[in-house]
Formats: structure tokens, sequence, C-alpha cells
């Protein structure tokens, strides 16, 4: 097919291309993704404060060879409006979205239009459900060079920093390591600017899918990684107990990529891979995390038996609690997961940060046993 598209369009060619795209539909039928489109909202009629199930709205599956194909136009050159479409998808504010805003919220858009900006240098757009699949020509050769280049620079300067330093403080010295990918990427740019057209996608647009995927962790896992400095700042400054604040305050900002990201899916229609996926990634932690940190402290000649501190254990208990209940609740509603369980699980993470809160200020006593105290001069 890709060689009939690239030679001269003639009645005999568009024949036997359609030929070619019908016995494609029906050898590939069984093998393709379903992809939904995204609803504009949270997919329920209303909010209730009842246990009632939520009212889904239909689900519509994406044509994706009409959206891609849809601007097509073999008379055009190759590159026609391809400074036209780039300067389009750099600007940083819509003029539909301006119009529409109040007076707050433009001043949301003036804030955010830099880093919109470079976002969209950095992350490479791949959208099934926008004409050409988010397709930009120019835009997308400059991703293919900037995306892998600072996605190596940033990842060896989380590696490479000393002690409390900051990761952007050794950047520089990792600079050098990233620019090393413009051996390979410099010229797929190139390819793509010679080979691709700017009204439909090449066949391999898929691996924009990949430096959208790692840039967007990237992305993410800074924004949690600031967030946790600048709070384990304030609770230096203020002198709070590194245990409490690990317990609480670490314990939720460095989940904060997990819940945007799962909280994203879910209100893009896939609930049950959002629900898949905190899972997951909880078991994941406790099992694999935690047991890689008792092994090092093996390693380091550190054999204490006991692990968890206070907190700790008020967390495995809690935890025991949310998973039971949560269990229970599902097998009695039939395995439907309503809105009343996400409140109830809400609910009692309050109750445990309340309940840690009390311990770390001594109002209550926590579940960890009390430090023996021995006599100084023996057993008198």
């Amino acid at each position: 097919m890709q060689k009939l598209l690239d030679e001269k369009q003639t009645p005999e060619i568009a024949l036997k291309l359609q030929d070619l795209e019908r016995k494609l539909e029906y050898y590939s039928q069984d093998t393709r993704v379903e992809i939904l489109e995204k609803s504009s909202t949270i997919s329920i009629t209303r909010i209730r404060y009842t246990t009632m199930r939520m009212i889904r709205n239909p689900r519509v599956s994406v044509n994706r060879r009409y959206t891609r194909n849809m601007k097509l136009d073999y008379t055009q050159s190759k590159n026609q409006g391809i400074f036209r479409d780039f300067f389009l998808a750099l600007r940083p504010i819509k003029c539909q979205a301006w119009k529409q805003a109040e007076l707050l919220n433009r001043v949301l858009l003036l804030i955010r239009a830099p880093a919109v900006v470079i976002y969209t240098l950095y992350i490479p757009l791949v959208d099934y459900e926008m004409e050409k699949h988010g397709w930009n020509k120019l835009l997308n050769a400059i991703n293919v060079v900037v995306n892998p280049a600072l996605s190596i620079s940033i990842f060896l300067s989380f590696m490479h920093r000393k002690g409390n330093f900051l990761w952007y403080i050794s950047l520089q010295n990792t600079l050098i390591y990233g620019a090393s990918s413009f051996v390979l990427t410099v010229p797929f740019a190139v390819f793509i600017l010679f080979h691709a057209r700017t009204d439909v996608p090449p066949s391999y647009h898929w691996v924009f899918t990949i430096m959208n995927l790692t840039g967007s962790m990237f992305l993410i896992f800074l924004c949690a990684t600031e967030i946790d400095t600048v709070l384990e700042v304030i609770g230096n400054i203020l002198s709070i107990d590194d245990n409490y604040m690990g317990a609480t305050v670490k314990a939720f900002t460095g989940n904060l990529g997990t819940l945007f990201a799962n909280t994203a899916v879910a209100i893009h229609g896939y609930p049950k891979m959002a629900f898949a996926s905190a899972i997951g990634g909880s078991f994941f932690t406790i099992v694999v995390t935690g047991n890689t940190v008792a092994y090092v402290r093996s390693l380091v000649g550190n054999r204490s038996e006991h692990h968890m501190e206070e907190y700790g254990e008020i967390a495995f208990i809690f935890l025991n609690m949310a998973l039971f209940t949560i269990l229970l609740w599902s097998t009695t509603l039939g395995f439907f997961a309503r809105r009343s369980m996400g409140l109830y699980s809400i609910g009692l993470y309050v109750v445990y940060l309340l309940f840690v809160t009390l311990v770390h200020e001594e109002v209550i006593h926590s579940f960890s046993d009390d430090i023996q105290v021995k006599s100084a001069f023996g057993d008198i």
C-alpha cells in the first residue's frame, strides 16, 4: 500500500488501493484495539448522594481510518500549510477558550501559557479522535529531537545528583549525554521532513506514542518531586518529625502522579482500567518496594527485626481494614463499585490522617508497644 501511495495517483492505482484496504480491514479486524470517544464530562447524568448506580452514556467507537484520512488530498504538495499548522499548534491560548473564559480563567490561561508552549515542544500529541490523529509534521519533527534529549538529561540528572542537591543543579553536567541522542534523532527528523505529508500521519506515527508516554511520566514525576521537596522544606522549618511526614505528606505527594493519571483515565471512560492500575500499583509498592528496603537494610548491616515504626503499624492496620471492608462492600453490591464506596474510602483515609496526627501530638496512644524501661543498676 505504501508503494502505491508513493506512486502517481491514477484510477487504476486507486482501485488497487481500495482492494488492499478491504483486505487489510478483513484481516486486521481481530487485532485492533477498540478506542472509544472521550466524553466531555464525567459519564453520569447528575451527582447523587445515594448508592444508586451510575447511569452511563452510550460509548461510540472512534473510526480511526476516517479521522486519519479526513484531510488527505493528493493534489496538494507534501508540505502544504506546514508553517500554518505549526504556529496554530504552538499557540498557548485558543481564541474560543479566551472568548468563553471569565476574568479569573483568563488570568489562569495567561499564567499557564509559557508552560503550555514548553510542553507542546516537548510532548508529541497522538489522539485518534482528532483529525490526522493530532499529526503536525514540523512540530513532531521538533518533538523527535527535543523529547529524547531532555528525557535522558533529566533522568541522568536525578541519578547523578549528590546528597540533598536539587536535580536541576546537576542538569548542566548531563546535557552532553542528552545531546548524544542527536546522532539518531536528527536524521530521523530530517527523514520525517522529506518523507511525511502534512495532511495525513505516516505509518510510523505510533512511535510518537512512546515519546508521549515517557514525556508525560517525566513531567508528572517532576511535578510530584517538586511538591514533595517544598513540603519537606516546610516540614524541616517547622521541625516536624520525619516519620510523621513520611506517613502523611510524603505518602500523599509520592502518589500524586498515580492519582492524576488514574483520575484522567476514569474520566475518559475507562474506570476499570483506572481501578486495576490503583490496585496493581499499590500491590507493587507494598510487595516489591517494602521488601527491597528490608533487603537493602540487611545488606548494609542493619538486621533489625522491626522494620516498621509506630506510624507503619497504624498504616498496616488501616490498610487491612480498608481492603477487607472494600471487598465486603463489593461482594455485597454484586461487584459494582458505587460512589458510596469511593466516599467511604476517602473518609477512611481522612480518619487515618486524623489518627496519625493525634498520635503525633501524643493525644492518643499508637498500636505499637512501649519501649521497655531498664534500670541502670540492674534489677531492683
